[in-house]
């Protein structure tokens, strides 16, 4: 194929690009799907069909604000959550000690240098930007200017004259006026980051005209406080007590709240406080530490006037070096926004797998008659939530997931092949059948995961308490101490096969007895597999057939007998290859030679 950069649409030679016209568009697939499918067609790059919409895309270059005084930008929450750590950190710092070592050139700006490309598509309101690529950067450099603010204020009472004048002048006109625009009545941040994310952004953030490091530090705690609410039996649930030494609001000023009556309320009440949270809470304290550290050297800096200096031109150099290529999206294709985020995205750093989920999930509701995309987007989050924001966490799910649902020829294939269940068109070779075809097919296989995820979470915590019929207390407690028991084996290969009949019997009454009884056979076939011979890699695939057999059963309306202990103890049994080996004489033959009981 030609892989040259001017791949003509139409002529003679007539080449396609790959996404289904009239359809979702290039975020579904590769062109190599396309290739596969239809063997006869010659399909372009996702590259080269971007490259060919000039007549949607307008490129200038900015410097970081400089033309846009009063814009705000806006994150959509089909982009990544904060994940930005130490090296991330680093990089830019180390970018920013360049100020240090910059030599007096003629000209309006410092000498260049280039902070990577921003990509915004402009919204239909006046000066707003939704932030397709660069969030990350965008969401640091304004965390780095709080932090110089924050300092620009504790030194300006040291000063007078002109130097007090214009640092004033640089921390309002310049940072307070960027971080907080004026609106009406109100200030508003200029960058709205992901509703998941925006709980601890905001708080981070005072309004400068909080006054006084007690006030910002109340003003911080309020908006804390309204976030508690959390289920404090889940997984990755953080007190208010802990939420609030994270921040590090002073204990005089926790005192003083009035909201919080005593120390049960900051015990017992629970905020969801996932990674992204914790990065952005890292962030704010790795520059205020690297501040500290460069301003604390008493030869560089001997006195508040130098101090004031250095931050001043720290604060020219973020706003005037760092240059944004600005892509404008003259186009109301709200699809393509989505796919240039992945193609860029895939580009640099790579999406993770929950990260191009979220952003087909927006791709297939974004144009629903009947489903809000909010509403869907919501689901996906309380989901990915449970996992607290972890993409390995939550691969681990949906993997566990198409073991128990489907038929995956092993763990590896089930993983290898999970998007498929994702893709937004039945078009060309796929393993799994794609369940975001339609609005409503979408809908329901959201609701599903959700449902299936809850389970999940029951089963790792060992707490069988959900489903819409639940246990009763004794089999409940019985099956919990069943699944302590199995995990205290370290194993995970029945999980697919208990998470499968554990959703399916939560659904209907009166068969709690039935699902201690399979978990028993369950026990019972791991532990004979810790005494025999049987390598525990052999049995992988024993709970998958297990239960697709299982699912078959029910398809067969054959309801009374897959409901029975003995014929699940059968049908787990037989579908270990070396069953031979866990009952009988051959398990004790083997007990009493690997004991040397024979001896």
């Amino acid at each position: 194929m030609d892989n040259s950069s001017n791949v003509p649409l139409c002529g003679e030679e007539i080449f396609m690009y790959p996404g289904e016209p009239g359809g979702m568009g290039t975020l579904d697939y590769t062109e190599d799907d396309y290739r596969d499918g239809y063997p006869s067609l010659k399909f372009v790059s996702r590259k080269h069909l971007l490259d060919a919409l000039e007549d949607d895309l307008e490129t200038r270059d900015v410097d970081l604000f400089g033309e846009l005084e009063e814009a705000r930008f806006k994150i959509p929450d089909y982009q990544r959550h904060y994940s930005w750590d130490g090296d991330d950190h680093q990089r830019l710092w180390y970018k920013l000690l360049q100020i240090t070592q910059l030599e007096y050139t003629p000209g309006p700006n410092p000498p260049e240098n280039f902070f990577g490309t921003i990509y915004v598509g402009e919204l239909q309101e006046r000066k707003r930007y939704e932030v397709i690529d660069g969030q990350q950067r965008l969401t640091t450099i304004a965390i780095v200017l709080e932090c110089v603010r924050r300092k620009l204020e504790e030194v300006i009472p040291d000063l007078s004259g002109d130097i007090e004048e214009l640092s004033t002048h640089i921390k309002e006109a310049w940072i307070e006026n960027l971080l907080l625009r004026q609106r009406g009545m109100k200030k508003v941040p200029f960058l709205q980051v992901s509703s998941h994310d925006r709980d601890f952004f905001d708080p981070l953030f005072g309004d400068p005209e909080s006054g006084s490091s007690n006030g910002i530090h109340k003003e911080r705690l309020e908006k804390v406080y309204k976030l508690t609410g959390y289920d404090g039996r889940r997984k990755y649930a953080s007190t208010l007590e802990e939420v609030i030494d994270t921040l590090e609001i002073p204990d005089s000023v926790v005192e003083d709240f009035d909201k919080i009556s005593d120390d049960d309320d900051l015990t017992n009440s629970y905020i969801y406080f996932a990674e992204s949270h914790q990065l952005l809470v890292d962030a704010f304290q790795y520059y205020e530490e690297s501040l500290d550290d460069f301003l604390d050297n008493d030869d560089r800096f001997p006195t508040s006037e130098h101090v004031a200096h250095a931050l001043i031109n720290l604060t020219l150099f973020v706003f005037r070096s760092f240059r944004i290529s600005e892509i404008l999206f003259t186009g109301e294709n709200k699809e393509l926004r989505v796919n240039v985020f992945q193609e860029l995205n895939d580009a640099g750093k790579p999406l993770t797998t929950k990260d191009k989920i979220k952003a087909r999930i927006v791709s297939l509701f974004q144009q629903s008659g009947s489903y809000s995309v909010e509403d869907e987007l919501e689901t996906w989050s309380e989901i990915v939530e449970r996992f607290a924001d972890k993409s390995e966490r939550v691969e681990e799910f949906l993997v566990t997931y198409v073991q128990a649902t489907r038929n995956p020829d092993g763990a590896k294939h089930a993983r290898d092949n999970l998007l498929d269940l994702f893709r937004l068109t039945d078009v060309g070779g796929h393993e799994f059948t794609p369940q975001l075809t339609s609005d409503s097919g979408g809908h329901e296989f959201l609701q599903e995961l959700d449902r299936y995820s809850k389970r999940f979470v029951e089963i790792e915590d060992l707490s069988l308490t959900g489903g819409a019929h639940s246990l009763d207390d004794d089999i409940r407690k019985r099956s919990e101490e069943i699944l302590r028991r199995l995990t205290n084996l370290n194993t995970t290969q029945w999980i697919p096969f208990v998470l499968y009949l554990y959703d399916d019997v939560s659904s209907i009454p009166g068969k709690g007895e039935f699902l201690q009884n399979v978990l028993e056979t369950v026990e019972s076939l791991i532990f004979r597999v810790s005494l025999s011979e049987v390598r525990t890699t052999v049995i992988e695939s024993t709970f998958m057939e297990s239960a697709a057999e299982f699912r078959e059963a029910k398809e067969r309306d054959d309801i009374d007998e897959p409901y029975t202990a003995e014929s699940v103890s059968k049908l787990v049994l037989r579908n270990v290859e070396e069953n031979r080996k866990l009952t009988g004489e051959t398990l004790v033959d083997t007990i009493v030679r690997s004991r040397g009981w024979g001896e």
